[in-house]
């Protein structure tokens, strides 16, 4: 799983890993989007390297300049750096607590609130969730709720942790819901709730949704 917490953490992403996340996000924005990039950049995603030659076949010094282009793409797309990224290979690890996004293909994002973490992290929801970016960047001046309502109609799932209290509460539509039932009998919490949402009624914030407790 990837972990992207969006208020603080390491300056570089450093790993193979955090690269082949970044990577793929990219170039399946390039594929999406590639229609409104300038050449210069479209090109420069087409050069990047396939996942399996980063994780076995590039050398080190490959990958720090790898890193290097990437973030300077990164930047150039959506304005953000691609700082505080950082990988496991547990979801139910001791330290989870707070505001999460769950994104497909073992993505977490974390951060002071699911409105910010989402705006802050527009291109990787976008390729991810498979969302228009001209879509997005409207429901950004939208009520909270709006963008909070695209990305979960679009797979996103979100989360709320309270370690002291034992809980996790999480929002989902109904197609996810059987990847977040999974999810949520991971954790060692003794109460966990999540909220199927649906389609046919408006989204209005953690209300929405039937309650269903998981064991």
């Amino acid at each position: 799983m990837i972990v992207i917490a969006t208020d603080s953490g390491p300056e570089t992403p450093d790993s193979r890993g955090d690269l082949v996340v970044l990577v793929d996000s990219l170039k399946l924005y390039l594929r999406q989007h590639g229609d409104i990039l300038p050449e210069d950049l479209s090109g420069a995603i087409e050069r990047l390297p396939s996942r399996p030659y980063i994780l076995s076949v590039s050398s080190d010094t490959e990958v720090e300049i790898l890193t290097d282009t990437v973030s300077k793409l990164w930047l150039r797309i959506s304005g953000n750096k691609t700082e505080d990224v950082d990988t496991s290979n547990e979801f139910n690890r001791e330290f989870l607590d707070g505001n999460y996004w769950l994104l497909p293909g073992e993505i977490l994002v974390h951060g002071f609130n699911h409105f910010t973490s989402a705006k802050r992290n527009k291109l990787m929801f976008c390729s991810v969730l498979g969302i228009n970016a001209m879509v997005f960047e409207k429901k950004l001046h939208e009520p909270p709720e709006r963008l909070l309502e695209l990305v979960l109609a679009n797979g996103g799932v979100r989360a709320f942790v309270d370690r002291d209290k034992g809980l996790a509460v999480f929002q989902t539509n109904e197609r996810s819901w059987p990847w977040v039932r999974r999810k949520l009998h991971k954790l060692a919490l003794k109460r966990k709730v999540a909220r199927v949402l649906d389609p046919r009624k408006p989204y209005e914030g953690w209300s929405s949704g039937v309650p269903v407790l998981v064991g």
